[in-house]
């Protein structure tokens, strides 16, 4: 009896070390030949989604319907979203006779956005998955930077690769280059200032050179909230240094003002250009953009409350009144395509999901702030929370929780230093 009990264990193992590889194989096939929003979905397109099928599985999409009251917030609320989403946006979609293409351009990130309840189960039964999505996330990131980053690494990657250039130009505005970013900076940094040794001191030369290649098409793009966040990210991970290390911080800020001294004529322009965007464009438009969304559901009650179902459009500000169907901001998207009931259930997720980043703050600061800033940009800023990408932001929320507090004791939740993934 023993026996077959440790047979079928292992067979269950398996299975999760199955899915785990292939949602790692999608991520990286995504990383290497995909797009975030292609314009006309392919092979490609068609196997990433298929290996993401297989690692969410069967038990993964009944487990995503089966309710407990002792579940977290963010998974209760992901839950009633996720019905709401496949039920009444659909159906309101139908009913208004909205384009197919675009309502199946609506579901497949509502989808995404949804991963963290599509795969609670996995990443619960086997903690080990944590690693496979935050491995394909930074691989994620560092390869949309250099491809994103044309003149440098596009026209390498073109020889073996077929790229839509035209798509490339959203590559840099991915949380998923901003994070690997601010989590290789914050690695090294936390490293060095723990550890102090040579090797250490190597290792954050590496990680911060990398961090700097990785922003380097924020910049050249002008991505005045990513950028922004950065140099906060920078702030607070030598705040936490200078309270813990001062004098191991001291020498990080001196090393950063070394290298950043030969580069101030350029850091001056990237700055100018900074101010002159802001000056011309201020914030893209986005409460005007909220007003006509609202202004475009409130013309009945039931679009009010149920929105205009996936595939909804409204004339926006943002892009000289042409009708289009997305905002820049999650928000006033989901209020568009689902309405106030509907918001009102994205605002709990969101909510839940923030409860969830506290207890990663308290365990790994450096993942938990790395993946504060993209996450906050997209909900408000960017219309990237319409890539697989924001779903891997808030998918490693929830795994980081399940498996870091497991691998660590409750005694470190206590400690205020940083402490690294193990």
């Amino acid at each position: 009896m023993a026996r077959v009990s440790f047979i079928q264990k292992m067979l269950n193992v398996d299975a999760l070390s199955l899915r785990s590889f292939c949602l790692l194989a999608a991520l990286v096939l995504y990383a290497v030949l995909g797009s975030p929003t292609p314009n006309y979905p392919g092979v490609v397109e068609a196997l990433v989604a298929g290996l993401l099928v297989c690692a969410v599985g069967l038990s993964g999409a009944i487990g995503a319907l089966q309710f407990d009251r002792a579940a977290p917030l963010w998974r209760s609320a992901g839950q009633a979203l996720l019905l709401y989403g496949v039920s009444m946006a659909i159906v309101m979609g139908l009913v208004r006779g909205n384009d197919t293409g675009l309502m199946l351009r609506d579901i497949f990130p509502f989808f995404f956005m949804m991963m963290p309840v599509l795969l609670y189960g996995l990443y619960q039964a086997y903690p080990a998955s944590f690693k496979y999505v935050l491995a394909g996330t930074l691989v994620i990131g560092g390869v949309f930077s250099l491809r994103a980053l044309e003149d440098v690494g596009g026209s390498v990657l073109s020889m073996f690769m077929q790229l839509d250039r035209g798509e490339l130009t959203y590559l840099a505005n991915m949380p998923t280059v901003l994070f690997a970013a601010l989590f290789a900076f914050g690695c090294g940094a936390q490293k060095f200032m723990r550890d102090f040794t040579l090797r250490a001191a190597a290792a954050f030369v590496v990680l911060a050179g990398a961090a700097a290649m990785l922003l380097l098409p924020l910049a050249l793009t002008t991505q005045r909230a990513s950028l922004g966040y950065a140099g906060l990210y920078v702030v607070l991970i030598l705040g936490w240094g200078f309270y813990k290390y001062p004098y191991r911080a001291g020498v990080i800020l001196i090393a950063l003002g070394i290298v950043a001294a030969p580069m101030m004529g350029i850091l001056g322009e990237l700055a100018g250009s900074l101010a002159q965007k802001t000056s011309l464009v201020g914030a893209n438009a986005r409460f005007e953009e909220l007003a006509a969304v609202w202004a475009e559901i409130s013309r009945s009650g039931v679009t009010a409350v149920f929105g205009a179902g996936w595939g909804g459009t409204f004339e926006s500000p943002a892009v000289a009144e042409i009708r289009v169907n997305f905002s820049h901001s999650l928000l006033s998207s989901m209020m568009l395509k689902m309405g106030v009931f509907g918001l009102g259930l994205v605002i709990l997720y969101l909510a839940g999901l923030a409860m969830a980043g506290l207890r990663v703050l308290k365990i790994n600061s450096v993942l938990a702030l790395a993946l504060a800033g993209p996450i906050v940009i997209d909900v408000f800023l960017y219309a990237s929370f319409k890539s697989l990408d924001f779903g891997l932001m808030l998918l490693l929320v929830t795994s980081g929780v399940a498996t870091l507090q497991k691998s660590h004791p409750a005694a470190i939740q206590e400690r205020s230093n940083l402490t690294s993934v193990e």
